[in-house]
């Protein structure tokens, strides 16, 4: 019981995922692995120690997919048919790039371009054959798409001079934050225009990141950090309209979120940023559970 108290459950179906088990009982907690990064030392965020690993919810058990044990491996994310890997591998303060790799652990990691900008995520587009990324150029942090067939030619979708990041990936649209409006808020943009027009999701009074789409593109999933302290899930319909919902409370310390394939679940990366662990919830607000184990930190989590 105690492990509960700090979700809070949603009120109404606004913002909620289809298919998310209304009026079928409770989801189960699905069996399919998360990607995560598995610190192999102490020391996040300041000192990098991270490898890929799959984690299977049911056993709690986290194994590392590659096992270069020199190495700074984050943010992992499936290819859409779970076959493939993509990661950021910092190799300095300065060089960051975008790695492949077969999600069984097979063949030879693959790197496909060094002008990523900074520690950041990727996001896979819905066939397979390209990848959202945060690009290093003149103009500054720039979300980008990068062809896998052909990397060294990718198509711009901002340039401007405000900070952003996170970049995620559904349908036609990648979401992104950016600090246009001087505090951090999520916004979309169709992911094969260069210059296009921006979609902002939350109107938010406070800095919020990680923008997370349900596998059905209806809702978003993201990170409200209000104090130095406090961080929690919120979840909204990604197209900006209806409102938003609390999902985790202030005092469990949330970021990350990530739908479960079924959409009925989310996993996010819970405690301290230094030792993180993996919690999954129901979307209503119910049945929280830790499904990582361990002394140092498992965190970066992606399911779908």
């Amino acid at each position: 019981a105690a492990a509960l108290t700090g979700w809070l459950v949603l009120g109404d179906d606004r913002g909620r995922p289809s298919g998310a088990g209304a009026g079928s009982g409770p989801a189960p907690l699905p069996s399919e692995a998360l990607l995560v990064r598995i610190d192999r030392q102490s020391g996040w965020p300041g000192r990098c120690h991270g490898s890929i690993g799959r984690l299977v919810p049911a056993t709690r058990v986290a194994t590392k997919v590659i096992s270069d044990d020199d190495k700074c491996d984050i943010l992992p994310r499936w290819s859409p048919d779970r076959k493939q890997i993509a990661f950021t591998r910092s190799v300095s303060t300065t060089v960051n790039e975008l790695w492949i790799t077969n999600a069984d652990g097979t063949g030879t990691p693959r790197m496909i371009t060094n002008i990523i900008d900074g520690r950041t995520r990727t996001a896979w587009s819905p066939d397979g054959k390209k990848i959202a990324i945060v690009a290093k150029t003149p103009s500054g942090r720039q979300i980008a798409v990068v062809t896998l067939a052909h990397p060294e030619t990718p198509l711009r979708l901002t340039d401007d001079g405000d900070g952003k990041d996170d970049p995620a990936w559904c349908g036609s649209r990648i979401a992104f934050w950016s600090k246009k409006t001087g505090t951090q808020q999520i916004y979309t943009v169709d992911a094969g225009t260069a210059g296009g027009p921006w979609t902002q999701v939350t109107h938010d009074a406070h800095d919020v990141n990680d923008p997370s789409f349900s596998p059905d593109c209806r809702t978003m999933a993201y990170t409200e950090q209000p104090t130095r302290d406090a961080r929690h899930i919120w979840l909204t319909p990604s197209d900006g309209t209806g409102t938003p919902h609390q999902l985790t409370s202030n005092a469990t310390r949330d970021m990350d979120a990530t739908f479960s394939p079924n959409g009925a679940w989310i996993a996010t990366a819970r405690g301290e940023t230094a030792r993180q662990s993996i919690w999954a919830i129901r979307v209503d607000g119910t049945g929280a559970v830790p499904v990582s184990s361990g002394n140092l930190g498992i965190a970066h989590p992606d399911w779908s």
